[in-house]
């Protein structure tokens, strides 16, 4: 780990668990993480982004996407109203995915309301696809591990139910 990675690792897990996460600064490069007995926090932290680029344009030449959200800074609910028209907006289902333990770790070491979570990480949700309701079936089947996890509504911005 270059001293660059060290560095971010430390500053993430500083600001990420809101002193919660290590009593140690340090203690965050050699804690294991939840549920990942054999992963430290740090390496769990900097774990890189899946590439979804292949996928993605296999789904639009198979089904024709109407929107691409990579959920990044900012969550579902920054991320995702950027590519739905004004007047529509989203609804999550929030049963419709389960919540990494890692996320779930750091909201309650670190007493973090759920909107900010919300607001600020992706909650295990890496990419989001909007398709017409007819074609979920088609892309679901096409991406194992794939699921609806909610609908375009009359509105604006994204709520959760």
């Amino acid at each position: 780990m270059t001293a660059w990675r060290r560095r971010s690792a430390l500053l993430a897990c500083r600001a990420l668990g809101r002193g919660a996460a290590a009593p140690r600064p340090h203690a965050c490069l050699t804690r294991h993480a939840p549920a990942a007995d054999d992963v430290f926090f740090a390496q769990a932290f900097l774990t890189p982004t899946v590439i979804y680029v292949k996928k993605v344009v296999e789904l639009n030449d198979a089904v024709g996407l109407k929107g691409v959200v990579h959920i990044t800074g900012g969550g579902m609910t920054e991320n995702i109203p950027r590519v739905i028209p004004k007047g529509l907006g989203v609804q999550i289902h929030t049963g419709s995915y389960e919540v990494p333990p890692l996320f779930q770790w750091l909201q309650k070491a670190g007493n973090v309301p759920t909107d900010d979570m919300r607001r600020t990480f992706n909650m295990g949700v890496g990419m989001v696809v909007v398709v017409d309701a007819a074609n979920v079936d088609a892309v679901i089947s096409r991406v194992p591990g794939a699921w609806a996890v909610g609908e375009v509504v009359k509105g604006d911005g994204v709520s959760y139910a």
